[in-house]
């Protein structure tokens, strides 16, 4: 019992350190600029919704998933969009960033923020007794690493010259 208890404060532990580091960046970059962190709050939310709702669709059925993404998509889209332009997800954040749509230092904010957001969605699911899908704890592969790798790359292109010519 006391192991599962320290496993939990070690993990609430880590995903506060990096929500911290956003608050950080803004302390040491505030003698610069005044930095508006709502983006970023936003970004954290709405990556911690999408994954939460593709993890619990995941275990459902991979069709419901599909359906469910896009129309996850759609609400963050909607209700994030004006605030921080809803990426919700790493790679759409540098195809933005490589295109000149946003600045490498905001892109490096969105990004600590995202994972911030889904590492607490991951959380939320590992300590929610919810039955996750079979093999979601797998083990490491450099070769599924890279091929998603390379269809994240293929994937941000392509999203950045649709979205922003």
């Amino acid at each position: 019992m006391v192991d599962s208890h320290l496993a939990i404060g070690d993990d609430i532990i880590a995903v506060l350190r990096v929500i911290y580091s956003l608050f950080i960046i803004k302390k040491l970059n505030s003698l610069n600029h005044k930095i508006n962190m709502k983006p970023y709050i936003a970004e954290l939310i709405g990556t911690c919704i999408f994954t939460l709702v593709l993890i619990l669709a995941t275990a459902a059925n991979p069709w419901v998933a599909t359906i469910f993404a896009v129309f996850t998509l759609m609400f963050l889209g909607y209700g994030f969009g004006h605030v921080s332009g809803a990426y919700v997800n790493p790679a759409l954040v540098v195809g933005a960033m490589f295109v000149n749509k946003i600045s490498p230092l905001k892109a490096l904010y969105f990004i600590i923020a995202e994972l911030a957001g889904a590492a607490l969605a991951v959380l939320v699911i590992k300590y929610s007794g919810v039955a996750t899908p079979a093999g979601m704890e797998s083990a490491f592969s450099w070769q599924l690493f890279s091929a998603e790798l390379i269809g994240t790359a293929l994937f941000a292109y392509g999203v950045a010259t649709v979205a922003f010519g």
